[in-house]
């Protein structure tokens, strides 16, 4: 009983969390932290719960903890709408566009402004997007969930919220075969994920159920499918090649033609149209900097450039490492959560909803310092956007968010290191 009426408080938190944030998506920056760490704290003591007493839980029991609850969860962001983001008028934009234009790729947003041709109800989608001068960043895969939203209730973010809800629940679905149950917990009671995906319909988890279908595949030794999702997921988002070496490594060679073909089938009709998602990724790639760590605190002493290319040397060259360890050993699922963790940590922009590809890998591999991360990576919201009368810059951050966001996560991931250290030292010592 203890869990349901854990469960229930959950329920009125997002609400509350909906209904102070309705209808503009705007709310105090205390309220919401208030919420989100109220609903953090609960999903870890589930978690813990669970792992102790996972023998005497029933069979319904466990259903409500894994998947009924989290879907109510998530019902209830669906019917509220986007907190802190305005996103998701590109992504609607880009539906009517893919479906009107037959492709979204190569016309700037701002190209329409003006333009009498534009339905009534996209004026307003239109006059919404951010930097409507860059052409769409996001792969054909994702832009194929834009299309269908489009198809559903054109200009209606609920469309969106309902495809991504459904894929997120498929998401825990396969990580109940490849993960924890305790680790599976944390993700599907998470705030992060139910706030960046139910509540403000992000697609990054478009290219993620993709990647997590391509781990369950590999698991079953599948290995073509394993290489085709893992394609599909790349085409998805670019985030998804880190882990095309570590998971085409565990295939036989003889499976890794599916890789090009796979993503030359996708892309090839749009490179004939235009530049697909290339031009706008390089734009961003070039201009965009946004709640940097490592990257941020070298461009105190190092011009962007630089700062650019030493990040990016420190992390090919960890990932090497990484690469011919993984290669010895036998861990079938690669430590997603290392790589993706240093990745951001290095990376110019590290918005919230990125971690999605880090989590995914915290379920199967749960830390303190990675689900620490999944609440602590909101203080990026503490910016400019939502302190309008704080004199910062649209999307600058304050200092003290930043270090309030970061260290605590180096501290404990430190500390982890050295438990570590400390457990190998005492196996020692017994053998």
């Amino acid at each position: 009983m203890l869990i349901h009426g854990l469960g229930a408080l959950s329920a009125a938190a997002f609400v509350l969390l909906g209904y102070l944030s309705y209808p503009d998506g705007d709310m105090s920056l205390p309220w919401f932290y208030a919420i989100t760490l109220f609903v953090f704290a609960i999903s870890i003591y589930v978690a813990l719960t669970h792992k102790q007493a996972n023998k005497t839980f029933s069979n319904f029991q466990v259903f409500c903890v894994v998947l009924g609850w989290p879907i109510l969860f998530r019902l209830i962001g669906l019917y509220f709408g986007p907190i802190f983001e305005d996103d998701h008028y590109r992504f609607l934009w880009d539906g009517y566009t893919f479906a009107n234009f037959g492709s979204p790729y190569g016309i700037a947003p701002e190209q329409f402004f003006g333009d009498p041709t534009i339905p009534d109800k996209f004026q307003p989608i239109l006059d919404g997007i951010n930097n409507p001068d860059i052409a769409t960043i996001y792969g054909p895969i994702t832009q194929i969930s834009f299309l269908l939203a489009y198809w559903l209730a054109p200009a209606e973010v609920t469309a969106l919220q309902a495809i991504y809800l459904l894929l997120d629940v498929v998401v825990i679905l396969l990580l109940l075969k490849i993960a924890p149950r305790a680790g599976v917990i944390l993700y599907a009671w998470s705030p992060l994920i139910i706030k960046e995906f139910a509540f403000t319909a992000h697609p990054d988890i478009v290219g993620v159920v993709f990647m997590v279908a391509s781990l369950f595949c590999l698991k079953k030794d599948h290995q073509h499918l394993a290489l085709v999702f893992i394609a599909l997921s790349f085409c998805a988002k670019v985030f998804a090649i880190l882990l095309i070496p570590l998971i085409a490594i565990r295939c036989h060679w003889k499976t890794w033609w599916v890789l090009p073909v796979v993503v030359a089938g996708v892309y090839a009709p749009f490179l004939l149209l235009n530049k697909a998602d290339l031009y706008g990724l390089f734009a961003f790639a070039k201009d965009w900097q946004f709640n940097g760590s490592v990257f941020a605190l070298l461009t105190q002493w190092l011009p962007v450039q630089q700062a650019k290319l030493l990040c990016a040397v420190v992390f090919c060259s960890c990932y090497a490492i990484y690469w011919f360890v993984f290669v010895r050993n036998r861990e079938l699922i690669p430590r997603g959560d290392w790589v993706f963790g240093l990745f951001f940590f290095l990376a110019p922009v590290l918005n919230a909803w990125y971690l999605i590809w880090f989590l995914v890998f915290a379920a199967i591999y749960p830390t303190r310092w990675a689900w620490s991360a999944s609440f602590l990576i909101l203080m990026s919201y503490i910016n400019g956007y939502n302190l309008l009368d704080s004199g910062l810059e649209l999307y600058q951050q304050p200092h003290w968010a930043r270090l309030m966001e970061y260290l605590p996560i180096i501290a404990l991931f430190i500390y982890e290191l050295l438990l570590k250290k400390q457990s190998l030292k005492i196996k020692i010592l017994k053998s």
